[in-house]
């Protein structure tokens, strides 16, 4: 079983230590950055940053948010980073796919516009961002400071 909470800063470096291998390196493509310091600064530009974490043991296996931009505070840019945890148990990643559905649906009804960037490569993201709802509307040959191949996703406020 899994639940959800708000973030801590305690949260992170368990998150970072164990992040999916495919998360770390999007992450280390587009910005250049650690997993430790990417979940810093996304926690630090999301208004609403929330953990899963493993009941029980009582370790955090994903963080999730939608950070703004103050200059455009109608738009957002949503973000996931998970460990290797999260997906381990079936249980864990039906619990996950519930509540994943009920945010996404909040947030869209909150930005007229969520908006970013997935790497390629990352084919579990790419079902399940589609799953969600979200439409593909460009590949970006060389994206960030790795200059890999990303796609970029949106979601639109539903009317």
């Amino acid at each position: 079983m899994i639940y959800t909470r708000p973030s801590k800063d305690d949260d992170l470096q368990p998150i970072a230590d164990d992040m999916r291998e495919m998360d770390a390196h999007e992450v280390k493509c587009s910005s250049g950055v650690s997993p430790f310091l990417a979940l810093k600064g996304s926690k630090r530009m999301s208004p609403e940053c929330n953990t899963i974490v493993e009941m029980g043991s009582e370790i955090p296996v994903a963080m999730y948010g939608v950070a703004v931009d103050a200059l455009h505070p109608t738009s957002g840019c949503p973000w996931m980073l998970v460990t290797n945890r999260l997906f381990a148990e079936k249980q864990h990643r039906n619990q996950f796919a519930r509540g994943a559905y009920k945010w996404v649906n909040e947030k869209r009804n909150e930005f007229d516009v969520m908006v970013n960037y997935v790497h390629c490569s990352n084919k579990l993201a790419i079902r399940w961002l589609k799953k969600l709802g979200f439409v593909f509307t460009k590949e970006i040959e060389n994206f960030g400071l790795g200059d890999e191949p990303f796609y970029e996703f949106i979601m639109i406020k539903k009317e």
